[in-house]
């Protein structure tokens, strides 16, 4: 298929990098803050980053919204860390949006983060403006929502250790398509579901972190200026020897370090 935005990079080599060192450091921070708090939210949430990275470069989506899409699905469950409630719904199921919402306001008060905070509010408006929380609809919703509903509801809730089914979400997204999600953004997904296995495999948090590398921008930032910005993450959130504990095995990484204390 075409590219929707035809003059965004496709797959060729990204020229833009969105992400400075501080604030790809407090996206790691709290996607690991999830993992520990949730192993099988942070499982869901990484498949979901990256089908949402697979759909966008099909689609070829403008890095920003590239980027805030895949944060967005990386996080879109960190209200876990604060309601204890889980899972957070599809778009395809009865959703409350109060935990999305709550989960923005967390990421509000982060700096860098806005578009990965919209990407999160805006995941269950519908297409046809039924959804919530401000009934926006078509491409009013902010386009980076779009695409983590379209890939949260390919993903599915999934079930212990199992991959979704993709034959039966693929039809879901089929039905949806034009109701509840942007349907352009949905025949990309089938498309690229059909272009090979490798979308279908199990993704670990590491590798989704790994593949967010890639937007990484070449600043001058030191690792210590990136894991000092990562106090954010401590004022925002309740759970705070979770968030610690994630945040060490992120100093841990950064700083090259045989251990943290």
């Amino acid at each position: 298929m075409e590219p929707l935005f035809p003059t965004a990079p496709d797959r060729g080599p990204l020229n833009v990098r969105p992400l400075n060192s501080a604030e790809h450091a407090t996206v790691c921070a709290l996607a690991r803050s999830l993992e520990v708090f949730d192993r099988q939210a942070s499982r869901r949430s990484a498949l979901r980053a990256h089908v949402a990275s697979r759909i966008a470069q099909r689609a070829g989506i403008p890095i920003q919204d590239r980027v805030d899409a895949i944060t967005g699905a990386l996080l879109s469950e960190i209200g876990i860390l604060l309601t204890h409630v889980r899972p957070v719904g599809d778009i395809d199921v009865a959703a409350d949006p109060a935990s999305a919402v709550l989960a923005a306001t967390m990421l509000d008060r982060m700096p860098g983060l806005g578009g990965t905070s919209d990407a999160i509010r805006h995941q269950y408006e519908r297409w046809d403006g039924s959804g919530g929380p401000h009934g926006s609809r078509g491409p009013t919703i902010p386009l980076a929502a779009r695409l983590v509903a379209v890939s949260a509801t390919l993903v599915g809730q999934l079930v212990g250790q199992q991959m979704p089914n993709w034959t039966a979400r693929r039809r879901r997204v089929e039905e949806l398509a034009g109701t509840a999600l942007d349907p352009d953004l949905s025949a990309a997904a089938i498309v690229e579901l059909e272009s090979g296995p490798d979308i279908t495999q199990a993704v670990s948090l590491d590798q989704a972190l790994a593949d967010l590398d890639q937007y990484l921008q070449a600043d001058h930032d030191s690792p210590i200026d990136a894991l000092v910005s990562m106090d954010a993450v401590i004022r925002a959130a309740g759970r705070t020897d979770k968030v610690l504990f994630a945040i060490a095995q992120q100093a841990h990484r950064a700083l090259g370090a045989d251990r943290v204390s």
